[in-house]
């Protein structure tokens, strides 16, 4: 058995995802109960020497993420980790997430034992990890314990932490509790637009839009201004409860947009109404909205890319774009079969951003009506189709 050395070993450049590939391959080709020297073994004669002497700590962290789905098998892989060095903090981090997550409290008890044993400082997110696992589980008030000794355990508490712990509380219901929280802490913790978009979700979520309604103007009234994604925030929360004043709250957000306030309706606002409208089964009227949507606008910077360089320099330059066309696919499956985005089939956008603008007219011609979609599909056939990596016959 080969002791743990006495320091982590230093981050390595970005690994290729074959590699981390490879060790999960082999780690899901073992059984939950083998003994982690199988684990070892199996490594060491599957991968390249120069890979199994050198396992980076990003690395780790791949391998683990990839497993994230199979806890039994990630937790078996940190086990052989532990017989060849020292972890590093992430490495811990994501251990302790895996185990959490199922609600093992024996392994969770072992990782942090284990942690303190080999003097692996305690992070932010590892109490973000605790926090969230505990609040989780119906136990607000350790999570909230858990917060204040932070500083005993040489971990700051800041304004980041002190939202993670007003975030976890949210999602799990406790608005009430987080709302004395942020009460109790207004001096010390001075909140930001962030901690109020967190407070205004959190009413939103149980449906009381006016409290939420409150917390927005008590954001106004402290001085900051209240950004899109807190009109988002509001909007879904109305779509929530009730759907006529959902409406109404949009079309404000358009009218004083063009007044020059900072509530002009973005993709999410136009998802969430596409799909709030659909749900309620007003087709028609999600219809009008998805055609109000700008497509040569959000795609500006993708089009400039694609008259420069070709579409498949405009793939890989505009994650941005990526994200809002995502985004604009959601709310056309929403149009199309007033379910939610969730039943939208994932391989349509994948293939879209991955195979180019070609692979989306075949795979769904009438996502081509965006423009910058058709622009893009007439310049990916004018392209010599063997040149371009990109498009789904390379």
């Amino acid at each position: 058995m080969t002791k743990p050395t006495g320091q982590p070993l230093p981050m390595s450049p970005s690994p290729t995802p074959s590699v981390s590939s490879l060790i999960a391959r082999l780690v899901l080709s073992s059984k939950p109960g083998d003994h982690p020297r199988v684990i070892c073994a199996a490594l060491s004669a599957g991968i390249p020497p120069s890979v199994f002497h050198h396992l980076f700590p990003d690395l780790i962290d791949r391998v683990l993420k990839r497993l994230w789905n199979d806890a039994p098998h990630a937790l078996l892989f940190f086990r052989a980790l532990l017989l060849l060095r020292r972890p590093a903090a992430s490495n811990f981090d994501h251990a302790l997430d895996l185990a959490a997550r199922p609600g093992d409290h024996r392994a969770v008890g072992r990782l942090l034992s284990l942690r303190l044993k080999l003097c692996v400082a305690p992070t932010p997110r590892m109490f973000a990890i605790l926090m969230e696992r505990h609040a989780a589980a119906g136990k607000p008030d350790r999570a909230v314990r858990l917060f204040l000794s932070m500083h005993r355990h040489s971990c700051k508490q800041d304004l980041s932490s002190f939202k993670t712990l007003l975030d976890v509380l949210c999602k799990s219901h406790r608005i009430k509790k987080a709302q004395r929280l942020f009460r109790a802490l207004w001096g010390r913790f001075r909140p930001d637009a962030v901690t109020y978009n967190i407070m205004a979700d959190g009413w939103c979520l149980l449906k009381l839009t006016s409290r939420a309604l409150e917390t927005l103007k008590e954001m106004v009234t402290s001085g900051l201004e209240p950004t899109v994604t807190t009109y988002n925030i509001l909007l879904k929360g109305y779509f929530r409860s009730e759907q006529e004043e959902a409406w109404a709250f949009f079309l404000q957000m358009k009218k004083r947009s063009k007044e020059g306030s900072n509530c002009k309706p973005d993709v999410v606002s136009y998802t969430t109404v596409v799909d709030g409208l659909g749900l309620a089964g007003h087709v028609d009227r999600a219809r009008k909205v998805f055609d109000e949507m700008k497509f040569d606008e959000w795609f500006d910077t993708g089009e400039s890319c694609l008259q420069e360089e070709g579409i498949g320099i405009a793939s890989r330059s505009i994650p941005e774009a990526e994200s809002k066309f995502k985004m604009i696919l959601e709310a056309y499956s929403c149009l199309q079969t007033g379910a939610r985005p969730e039943h939208f089939v994932e391989a349509t956008h994948v293939r879209v951003v991955r195979k180019g603008a070609y692979g989306a007219h075949r795979s769904n011609s009438t996502l081509v009506k965006a423009p910058f979609l058709l622009k893009a599909y007439k310049r990916a056939k004018e392209e010599c189709p063997h040149n371009n990596p990109f498009l789904p016959w390379s």
